[in-house]
């Protein structure tokens, strides 16, 4: 999961830029594209969680991560419809990589361990986020789209990992 946050990190910062400095746009639109990613996301987490994942949590959080990488080359686009499509992909794109991998931890974890190990797992999750953003400042600064690039390669990138770190029938 964390990989999956490096992409969020770039875009905390890379979406801005492109929104309000290359597309001369204002702030109230970079806000309307974060809602969109919310609503998505609670739609999505609602459908995914619906089902069993027991046995497909490699290829559900896979599938998520391309969606996300999916979603990055959207905004890449720079178009009003690419860019509320790839905000609403992105969202999309949670409930599978969320529910995958929280059903997988929560199965193979000890129930008297839950707390301990949620919590240094959730924190280490989340390191991805600010990894990207700190990549993001830099990148940013010679191209925005250099920036919002690597955000698509990495999540990309990141659709294979699941199927090399996680053990067949896990």
């Amino acid at each position: 999961l964390w990989m999956s946050n490096i992409p969020l990190g770039i875009l905390s910062v890379a979406l801005p830029v492109l929104i309000l400095h290359s597309l001369h746009l204002s702030t109230s639109i970079v806000g309307g594209l974060y809602t969109i990613a919310g609503i998505t996301t609670v739609i999505s987490g609602t459908v995914i969680g619906r089902f069993t994942s027991e046995g497909r949590e490699r290829g559900m959080i896979a599938l998520g991560l391309a969606i996300s990488g999916i979603a990055c080359l959207l905004i890449f686009l720079q178009s009003p419809l690419t860019l509320i499509l790839g905000m609403a992909l992105y969202g999309l794109a949670s409930g599978p990589i969320n529910i995958g991998l929280f059903a997988l931890r929560q199965r193979r974890t000890d129930p008297r361990w839950f707390g301990r190990v949620f919590a240094v797992s959730m924190s280490l999750n989340y390191a991805g986020t600010p990894i990207g953003s700190a990549l993001a400042g830099p990148l940013a600064a010679q191209s925005v789209l250099l920036a919002l690039g690597v955000a698509t390669g990495i999540a990309m990138l990141g659709t294979g990992v699941p199927f090399l770190t996680i053990p067949r029938g896990e």
